[in-house]
């Protein structure tokens, strides 16, 4: 993994654990609540005005590329290959998220995997 996605997947792991993010399951974003790839588009977002989050129904989010796709439980791969991650971690983390593990637990098994 290159210093580049390293820096990149700490920032991620960083924003997991700092508690500004609520959790939520099932969809990238919902309401003011954020799955871990959810988080993971957030930060991309911010960084590049080509993506954005658009309201679909009721309290639902979907994340728009720079092409204009829309995603809703699975992140682009451009989020995720920035993060450095294969396509079958990017599974295991929705897994874990919507298996209803803590950010902090997402955020340690990333560091385990990767950053230590």
């Amino acid at each position: 993994m290159t210093k580049t996605k390293k820096k990149t997947l700490q920032i991620f792991v960083n924003a997991l654990r700092s508690n500004k993010y609520k959790k939520a399951t099932g969809r990238l974003k919902r309401g003011d609540r954020f799955c871990a790839f959810g988080v993971a588009c957030d930060l991309y977002a911010k960084e590049n005005e080509d993506f954005y989050w658009v309201k679909s129904q009721g309290n639902e989010f979907e994340f728009s590329d720079e092409k204009g796709i829309y995603h809703d439980i699975i992140p682009p791969n451009k989020v995720v290959n920035r993060l450095g991650i294969s396509r079958a971690i990017r599974d295991y983390i929705i897994e874990m998220n919507d298996g209803k593990r803590s950010f902090k637990e997402i955020a340690s098994y990333l560091e385990g995997k990767y950053l230590s």
